[in-house]
């Protein structure tokens, strides 16, 4: 495993939030080609690893897990990913991907860790972030001091799910 690869892909997603593909990474990074990022990105198992060793040598311990969604507004309409969505901030309708995100924070650092695509005609929200707390408990062995996230995934079936799995005390 690269690590000093591993930080220049970091770097580059931080540095292209606008434009985050494989181009765009090489053009943020110097000696690492974008066929390089593309062969990478392309074995996601190797990624998993590579995430659930990050946590691990970081001593994540403590801290919080945050839940939520946003909208990552996209200006292409064709895609199959892509739908009309109301944004909740302006109240208008906007063309782009509703995602739901799991990060980690000890109120300094905040790391996204996981995160799915919402679609209506798919999986719940609420569904989708009790996959990402299973994976946060199953996968990362994370034990967060607290689990946080807006009114809209407050149910009976997350709750139980953050005290049976130790994800809150």
């Amino acid at each position: 495993m690269n690590l000093a690869l591993i930080f220049r892909y970091v770097h580059a997603l931080v540095v292209s939030i606008e434009n985050n593909s494989a181009l765009s990474f090489a053009e943020s990074v110097e000696a690492v080609s974008h066929d390089h990022f593309t062969r990478s990105l392309q074995k996601s198992g190797q990624w998993l690893r590579v995430l659930v060793s990050f946590v691990t040598r970081s001593a994540l311990a403590g801290g919080y897990l945050i839940l939520d969604d946003t909208i990552l507004e996209k200006y292409t309409q064709g895609l199959k990913c892509i739908f009309k969505l109301k944004d909740s901030k302006t109240g208008n309708y906007v063309y782009g991907l509703n995602i739901v995100l799991l990060c980690w924070s000890d109120g300094k650092r905040c790391l996204p860790l996981a995160f799915h695509i919402y679609r209506a005609e798919g999986v719940s929200k609420l569904d989708l972030a009790m996959k990402l707390l299973a994976f946060a408990h199953d996968v990362l062995k994370l034990k967060p001091d607290y689990v946080l996230f807006d009114s809209y995934y407050g149910s009976r079936a997350l709750m139980q799910q953050c005290l049976s799995t130790g994800l809150t005390q």
